[in-house]
């Protein structure tokens, strides 16, 4: 994927999103742009799942769509959470 250098990925609020792929897409008004895959983990959860934004990655969905909870902040203890992505849970 040529529009990002290797292992680049974007932390928001301590939740990793990394570039799967980026797809064209044309926009309402006829224009053509891109659009990027993004893959991450759920906070609730720890699953894997995808989400779809512009380029300018603006306030990317957080959590999967098992544990949607529209209007809710993510808790921000998520020890736990970041212990399974890493792998270093006791």
């Amino acid at each position: 994927m040529s529009d990002f250098p290797p292992d680049f990925s974007i932390e928001y609020d301590q939740q990793v999103y990394r570039p799967v792929c980026v797809l064209p897409y044309v926009n309402r008004r006829g224009e053509n742009t891109r659009l990027v895959e993004w893959l991450t983990n759920c906070p609730a959860c720890g699953s894997e799942f995808t989400i779809t934004t512009t380029m300018k990655f603006h306030e990317p969905r957080r959590r999967c769509d098992a544990c949607k909870a529209p209007g809710r902040r993510v808790k921000a203890d998520r020890k736990h959470f970041l212990a399974q992505i890493t792998g270093d849970e006791p």
